[in-house]
């Protein structure tokens, strides 16, 4: 039946599947232990860093107790999608302002958020990680910027990060604070 299907709108409404646009971003139309699985791949490294504590907070939110959550994160510089004679983490070495006055627009933000960075966020928010597959880079040529030379290595060198992640029990809940610098 799905090899049936001539647009995006029979494919969904054959398989009971809603496809949802809201453009401020908020889950809060969803119930409380909605879903069994949530799932986001090349989405949330576009996401502005300040909203994500709370994105990733209602993710939890409408999972079920014991609710999935699979997400595929680039953590790659995206000028290299382009040029390939650019490291894939050139950002790394580009200062907060320098970043801001020539990377960061609204074509195509990215938050440079690190592997580590990211772990915390969902542990912050109620995850367990269950599954990680980082994909490594070189980035002994680059002179990393002030914000990123304290962290470690191996998070830094992460292109991509494919995270599987259950929502873990109130109870088991500790505190990981995202960094906003």
């Amino acid at each position: 039946e799905i090899l049936k299907v001539e647009s995006f709108d029979e494919l969904y409404k054959l398989l009971g599947f809603e496809y949802v646009v809201e453009s401020s971003g908020s889950l809060r139309r969803f119930a409380d232990d909605s879903f069994q699985l949530v799932v986001s791949g090349g989405v949330l490294g576009h996401v502005k860093r300040d909203a994500l504590p709370i994105l990733v907070a209602e993710m939890r939110r409408l999972l079920k107790p014991d609710g999935w959550a699979v997400h595929s994160i680039d953590t790659a510089d995206h000028l290299e999608h382009y040029d390939r004679t650019v490291s894939p983490k050139m950002y790394l070495s580009f200062s907060e302002a320098t970043w801001r006055r020539l990377c960061e627009n609204e074509v195509q933000y990215i938050n440079r958020l690190q592997r580590g960075e990211w772990l915390a966020l969902f542990r912050a928010s109620g995850f367990e990680l269950i599954e990680e597959e980082a994909r490594p880079v070189d980035i002994s040529r680059l002179n990393l910027a002030e914000r990123f030379a304290h962290m470690d290595r191996a998070d830094l060198e992460c292109t991509v990060l494919r995270l599987a992640l259950r929502k873990a029990p109130l109870s088991s809940q500790r505190s990981f604070p995202i960094s906003a610098s």
